[in-house]
């Protein structure tokens, strides 16, 4: 109990000292005895976040709990920080848009990188991709099935084709990251599941998203929406918190079992980008070092969106042009 005291200090330093990030406390039910535990009581509600710091709740009674460590740094973000994110997505998504006006058969993917670095700067953004990693390029851009990070060059858009562009850029310190598949001319029956499909998922992982839950309830709810459609989840591939850095605490796995991983807490901000195949959901890195193909060749899409979760619900920052929106019908464009 000492050591859990030391923590439960610790975090409410961090808290008084206006720091937003906190050891997460897990509880698990495992037995009917009562143990006295540090837990993150913002997700039951008994802490707030607002527009000076956040603080996560101390030590309390729960009956029926044990304790549990996850010493993992996941930094809240007050109401403040929240709205210039959302600012951020929401330029990003009319980077997004804007691309999505000029896909269309003849159309090179070096085109698309020529819009989509024009766009970045009439909306105030600054790439976060070229030279991450050695990354060459403002945008990826992976075409049929290209599953993740393809490179723009020479390769002409046929009708037919599916292409998703994933973009991440800066907009005032601020982090903003999104990816989009689109259809290039009229597309077969097997391309608009997987497009359909992809978009599903992922709203299923938006609407898991809720404080009292946790991480694992997130990547469950996609592979479960995943399997009722008939596709696979990459599982290669994960979420992540965002904030002032790109990638930030928490991972987010796209499999998951429900009830596994961080709790989810008012003042996390989190990306949520499945990458679906109408395969075994397999990849295998090409020889430019960056794109990731399926193994088996079969088709594969992917939506990114940025949500924040507050204590009564959980917005998606990247619609902001599209608020009302009925998310599961489709994406908006």
């Amino acid at each position: 109990m000492a050591a859990a005291a030391a923590a439960a200090a610790v975090n409410r330093g961090r808290a008084l000292r206006g720091e937003r990030s906190v050891v997460h406390r897990v509880a698990r039910g495992l037995d009917d005895s009562a143990q006295e535990v540090d837990a993150v009581a913002l997700c039951r509600g008994a802490g707030h976040i607002d527009g000076g710091r956040s603080w996560a709740g101390g030590r309390r009674r729960a009956p029926g709990l044990v304790r549990a460590r996850v010493n993992t740094y996941v930094p809240l973000k007050t109401s403040v920080e929240i709205e210039r994110l959302r600012v951020a997505a929401e330029a990003l998504e009319r980077v997004i848009a804007e691309l999505g006006l000029v896909v269309r058969p003849g159309v090179t993917t070096h085109d698309l990188e020529q819009v989509g670095v024009l766009s970045l700067a009439r909306n105030g953004l600054d790439s976060a991709l070229i030279g991450y990693d050695g990354f060459p390029a403002a945008i990826c851009t992976s075409v049929n099935n290209v599953a993740a990070h393809g490179v723009p060059g020479s390769r002409v858009l046929e009708s037919g084709d599916i292409v998703t562009v994933d973009v991440a850029a800066g907009r005032d310190g601020w982090m903003a990251d999104a990816a989009w598949t689109f259809a290039v001319g009229r597309l077969a029956p097997a391309a608009r599941r997987i497009v359909r499909a992809a978009w599903r998922a992922t709203m299923a992982g938006v609407v898991a998203a809720r404080a009292g839950g946790r991480i694992g309830d997130i990547g469950s709810a996609v592979e479960r929406e995943a399997g009722r459609l008939g596709c696979s989840v990459v599982r290669e591939f994960t979420g992540h918190g965002i904030g002032r850095s790109l990638h930030e605490p928490p991972t987010l796995p796209n499999v998951a079992s429900d009830g596994s991983g961080e709790p989810i807490v008012p003042g996390m901000v989190l990306n949520i980008e499945p990458v679906l195949t109408l395969g075994d959901g397999s990849v295998h890195l090409l020889d430019d070092g960056y794109s990731y193909a399926t193994t088996d060749g079969t088709l594969a899409a992917q939506f990114e969106v940025t949500v924040s979760v507050r204590s009564d619900r959980t917005d998606i920052l990247t619609l902001g042009r599209h608020r009302g929106f009925a998310v599961h019908d489709g994406p908006p464009y």
